[in-house]
């Protein structure tokens, strides 16, 4: 359960195809720490987004060595060199090394494409080589507006806005207080308003702008966040079955 909500933490941030996970773990102190209304759209979770790409090395190498080994003894390895030489430190090129020589392929290019750009992560590729798949159980023609809001003093206040849905590219505005719907009060519940609605449909949505009284058409969309579970296969190779035990062991 942890390991499907990382995966789909990871995919449904809106900023996966904005930062690299070598950006955000080096602007953790300049940024992560420093939210603001626009860091969903512009950054990603080091931590989450790690813990996965982690775990895609750690099937690339129980895979590799046939079960033999896996991420514990890259750590292993890393531990047992510090403790040999405490003041060498670590440079990636020497973590490559390790990595490359646990597994005995060359992760040169995973470390490039997984860690240094915004391709896609391949999970479904990895987690298939312990027979394992992954099920999207997302609703089917679901509207999503893309925005988050919580309730402050009697009103409804924007707190965030997905730029890959139609509230944000209708106009709307973190900090925004929603007034009405379809010239209707808001609610808590206030998607009842429109979820009888259809995508491509549009809605007007009044609000108040720092005090100023504002209207905007907004476009309904369809609701792309994943919802991924595991799908243990029953027709599995004996490896696959295998390097599943050896990772839930």
């Amino acid at each position: 359960k942890i390991v499907e909500k990382n995966i789909n933490d990871v995919l449904n941030t809106s900023g996966i195809d904005t930062q690299t996970l070598a950006e955000a773990s080096f602007d953790t102190w300049l940024k992560y720490y420093r939210r603001n209304e626009n860091s969903l759209n512009a950054h990603i979770n080091y931590y989450t987004h790690g813990a996965v790409v982690a775990m895609i090395f750690d099937f690339m190498i129980l895979d590799a060595t046939n079960g033999k080994r896996n991420l514990d003894n890259v750590l292993q390895k890393l531990h047992a060199d510090y403790l040999s030489n405490p003041v060498e430190g670590i440079t990636e090129s020497s973590l490559l090394q390790i990595f490359n020589s646990i597994s005995g392929i060359d992760f040169t290019l995973y470390f490039k494409k997984y860690i240094h750009t915004i391709e896609p992560l391949d999970i479904e590729l990895y987690v298939e080589l312990l027979g394992i798949q992954l099920k999207n159980v997302t609703e089917k023609n679901k509207i999503h507006l893309g925005l988050s809001t919580l309730w402050k003093e009697g009103k409804l206040i924007i707190s965030h806005v997905d730029k890959n849905y139609g509230a944000f590219k209708g106009g709307l505005s973190a900090e925004d207080e929603i007034i009405a719907i379809d010239e209707f009060r808001v609610i808590k519940n206030f998607s009842k308003l429109f979820e009888h609605r259809k995508e491509n449909e549009t809605i007007d949505v009044l609000v108040s702008r720092q005090g100023v009284i504002k209207s905007y058409k907004i476009t309904l969309t369809e609701d792309s966040r994943k919802n991924y579970i595991f799908d243990f296969s029953t027709k599995t190779s004996s490896k696959q079955a295998a390097l599943l035990k050896k990772w839930l062991g």
